[in-house]
């Protein structure tokens, strides 16, 4: 008697192994890759705040150091932590470096006083440098911070917004 032999139309052992094998391996890359995407995607979204908040700090801090007829950098323990801008008449903007933010006190001609605060995050203010009464020129140093450990960050990179008392004179084209 012949026996015939009828190939069943399933999976073998090894065939359905090496399936979940290379599903496994699949799955481990998407999820690490997963994993990236959601870490870049919270840096740049402190980083976006960052930016959203340096615009308008830079361009009021221009604004301020233009219209001061003097400044004067306050140090507290040989760090800099206070920037006075004293306008012309009574006016006064005082800036003061606070943990993770810069806060700005406007003090106006009738004694009115306006607080802003700018919160800087993932960033530290460092202070200011610059020579106001030689050359007019005043700058806010600002870094980037990394992690360091559970409770330390350490500053990754520096960068100045700078602004400057200077006027040049307009010249005519004939």
């Amino acid at each position: 008697m012949n026996r015939t032999q009828v190939r069943s139309r399933g999976f073998t052992l090894i065939e359905m192994l090496v399936v979940m094998a290379v599903s496994t391996m699949a799955m481990g890359v998407l999820v690490g890759i997963m994993l990236h995407v959601f870490q870049v995607n919270s840096s740049v979204g402190e980083h976006l705040q960052a930016v959203a908040v340096l615009g308008p700090l830079g361009e009021q801090f221009r604004r301020d150091v233009q219209a001061a007829a003097h400044a004067e950098i306050e140090t507290t323990t040989g760090q800099p932590q206070r920037l006075r801008l004293d306008g012309p008449g009574p006016a006064r903007v005082e800036y003061e470096i606070l943990a993770s933010a810069l806060r700005r006190l406007e003090t106006d001609a009738l004694g009115g006083q306006h607080h802003e605060l700018f919160v800087l995050p993932g960033m530290k203010v460092l202070g200011w440098t610059g020579d106001f009464q030689a050359s007019g020129e005043v700058s806010l140093a600002l870094g980037w911070l990394i992690p360091q450990g559970p409770n330390g960050h350490d500053v990754r990179s520096r960068f100045l917004i700078t602004a400057s008392k200077r006027t040049f004179p307009l010249s005519k084209s004939p």
